[in-house]
């Protein structure tokens, strides 16, 4: 509806207003540009959620309520290609969407409501630039309802026994220190490839480096190398001869890596049965609706 509202109503006044000196770029979660990006400076928050009713949000811009926030949230701070694409992002709140490579933002709400800690977490091998960026992130571009909130910005393995780990659903006293990707790896090696055929001739395309979940089309075969495996991935709409082209180009591309000594292992994947070792290559990978 917002966009429908945009285009019909709100576009052609602009239009008109600016005349020739306005352009219009739409563009999906996660897949923004990096013209678009520049402008937040590295400070582009996405939260999952939903959208608040108009008497809702009335009561918020004028101070009268906050939104409660119940359930611990996780946010992950990571560039998938320049400097221009960092993005930070909820991920599920377990241990394992913690990495030593990344920094993490981790809010844990008191029972009661409306006061709780928010914890900065700065991976051992970490950029430096990404740490400064989350601090500031935690001083001013929160949502208002955390505005109350404690904080605490720690190192990696300096974790405080009480919250942390209980906010990521850990019994630190039971299960000690729980296991967590220590290096990122795959994201120095990991690409992606399309197979598709609805020019009416079948195409192998590389997406460039800053590529999300929603690049995964569901009418098309796709390749994910990521430094060790390579994923053939499978969409629920995929026709049958364009799954056969996909793996002769699996073959092809595994056979072209051998003449050069490189070796990786084939692994097919159909959507919604893909593994950690598939989603880590996509920040803030989600169930499929």
């Amino acid at each position: 509806m917002g966009w429908l509202t945009f285009t019909f109503t709100l576009q052609k006044n602009l239009e008109k207003f600016y005349a020739d000196k306005l352009r219009i770029v739409r563009m999906k979660q996660q897949q923004e540009n990096e013209r678009f990006l520049s402008h937040f400076e590295g400070r582009f928050i996405l939260f999952n959620g939903r959208r608040l009713t108009n008497k809702e949000q009335q009561k918020i811009e004028n101070r009268e309520e906050v939104v409660k926030c119940n359930e611990p949230i996780l946010l992950q701070m990571r560039t998938t290609g320049s400097l221009f694409t960092t993005r930070c992002v909820q991920v599920q709140c377990v241990p394992q969407s913690l990495n030593s490579e990344f920094c993490s933002i981790l809010i844990v709400p008191f029972s009661g409501g409306g006061t709780g800690m928010i914890y900065g977490w700065i991976g051992r091998c970490a950029d430096p630039r990404e740490a400064r960026v989350m601090g500031e992130i935690m001083d001013d571009q929160l949502p208002i309802q955390f505005s109350k909130y404690s904080k605490q910005v720690l190192m990696e393995g300096e974790e405080p026994e009480n919250f942390f780990w209980v906010g990521l659903g850990v019994d630190k006293s039971r299960e000690g220190i729980p296991e967590y990707p220590q290096d990122a790896e795959f994201m120095r090696n990991t690409r992606l490839f399309r197979c598709s055929n609805e020019q009416g001739y079948f195409t192998v395309s590389e997406k460039c480096s800053d590529f999300c979940q929603a690049d995964l089309l569901d009418d098309d075969v796709m390749l994910v190398d990521n430094g060790d495996i390579l994923f053939l991935w499978v969409g629920s709409s995929v026709p049958q001869p364009e799954v056969k082209f996909g793996l002769k180009s699996a073959a092809v591309y595994l056979q072209h890596l051998k003449s050069k000594n490189i070796k990786r292992k084939l692994k097919a994947v159909r959507k919604g049965n893909e593994g950690f070792e598939f989603t880590q290559c996509f920040h803030g990978w989600r169930s499929w609706d």
